[in-house]
């Protein structure tokens, strides 16, 4: 998307967090991530809410994900390639969920971005 010419045209800014402590910081979700875990609709859905609070844009559309892309210890309670994708456009929100079975992190993730370009184009 942003390597498109013209693309600050319809993109106001975007996010990337990894770290549990980025989410808090940019989206004060420390609580949800504290009950639901990082790897959740309730922590993509809160993403989405409020990734664009910042923007004066009228016409906005959020997009979040929130998954798991290499296998960790931390996470090995969680199947790799699960992925929860969210959507805010207007009043309509929607959260899905992927279990993609590649085991690569570099295809995970662009089948993650192709998941959420589907999502938003669904909710428009």
């Amino acid at each position: 998307l942003v390597k498109t010419k013209g693309a600050s045209e319809y993109l106001d800014y975007s996010l990337i967090t990894y770290s549990n402590e980025s989410k808090s910081v940019f989206f004060n979700i420390e609580k949800i991530i504290k009950i639901n875990g990082v790897i959740s609709p309730e922590v993509a859905l809160k993403m989405a809410e409020r990734v664009s609070f910042n923007s004066n844009c009228t016409n906005k559309i959020s997009l979040a994900c929130t998954g798991l892309a290499s296998k960790t210890p931390k996470y090995s309670n969680i199947k790799l390639g699960t992925v929860f994708i969210a959507c805010c456009y207007k009043k309509k929100k929607k959260v899905i969920k992927k279990v993609f079975k590649e085991q690569k992190r570099s295809k995970i993730i662009s089948m993650t971005v192709t998941e959420m370009f589907k999502l938003a184009n669904s909710l428009i």
